[in-house]
């Protein structure tokens, strides 16, 4: 993150918006939640939908590599129902391909 945010003179990364020579820059906040194992559907969900809203995309990760990765695919489900980014750091693609598409899941 400070990393990141040390680019472009302490400006943050720069984007560039169709063929203007106009630069916008971003700097990242990081905020980590938790919750304890199996606790999911009571904390972890509760949690996730307090924060979610508040920010403009979300960094995840599921409780495992498979098909079958409930709580990747919940948190995608909530990040979606409120209209923010869900980036996952781990697959398997099926997730990102599976029924309902997720049209803010990456």
């Amino acid at each position: 993150i400070a990393g990141i945010n040390a680019l472009n003179d302490g400006k943050g990364f720069g984007v560039r918006s169709g063929a203007t020579e106009a630069r916008f820059f971003f700097k990242l906040n990081f905020t980590s939640v938790t919750y304890e194992p199996g606790e999911m559907e009571t904390d972890g969900r509760a949690k996730a939908m307090e924060l979610f809203p508040k920010l403009d995309m979300i960094v995840g990760m599921g409780d495992k590599c498979s098909d079958g990765d409930g709580e990747l695919v919940e948190f995608a489900e909530i990040a979606d129902g409120v209209n923010k980014m869900y980036f996952t750091t781990r697959g398997p693609s099926a997730i990102l391909k599976s029924e309902p598409l997720k049209k803010h899941f990456f």
